[in-house]
């Protein structure tokens, strides 16, 4: 993770699964995790006043996307959301990491620190530590993956690049889930 978030309310890895595993239960999904389809129409009928949009690359610069929670608000750079739609694992993680903030963080102003910003704060209190493995637990569900022999399957069975898929498998097999 290059990025430094908001200092945010402390999660661990386990509460930010829950919560992933919920949002899989509450929707009835498993397997392939649809994060275009729910980002796009799903969560305007179950989320009141949620707005989703896309904007020009000359609009958000370096940003993938950007969420704002108080105004349970989305918005994806328009070549993430081409590529998410087209299945790109990596760009599928960005919509899943800004849903992550939308439901993480519903109290906090998120703001970006400086890039050269010398922080020095415990991972699980950081907003962007937490979106990421939001989306990592979400996309890649802990309780489906049992029996898997190859981080590669996990890109296949649920539309993830190769470096979320490692990740997820390096947390999973550090934790004797595999």
């Amino acid at each position: 993770m290059s990025d430094i978030g908001t200092e945010v309310p402390a999660l661990s890895r386990v509460q930010i699964r829950q919560a992933a595993r919920h949002l899989r239960e509450m929707l009835g999904i498993s397997g392939y995790f649809p994060i275009v389809e729910l980002l796009d129409v799903g969560l305007s009928r179950d989320l009141p006043g949620y707005i989703f949009d896309v904007a020009e690359i000359a609009d958000m610069g370096n940003h993938h996307g950007l969420t704002i929670p108080d105004q349970n608000r989305i918005i994806v750079r328009l070549d993430i959301y081409d590529r998410a739609c087209k299945g790109h694992g990596r760009d599928r993680f960005t919509m899943a990491h800004e849903l992550g903030h939308l439901i993480l963080h519903q109290d906090v102003v998120l703001a970006r620190e400086e890039a050269n910003a010398c922080i020095s704060r415990p991972r699980y209190r950081d907003s962007e530590w937490q979106a990421h493995t939001f989306a990592g637990e979400l996309l890649i569900p802990a309780h489906e993956i049992r029996g898997t022999k190859l981080h590669d399957e996990f890109c296949e069975r649920y539309g993830v690049s190769e470096s979320a898929a490692k990740v997820q498998w390096q947390v999973y097999k550090k934790e004797g889930l595999l």
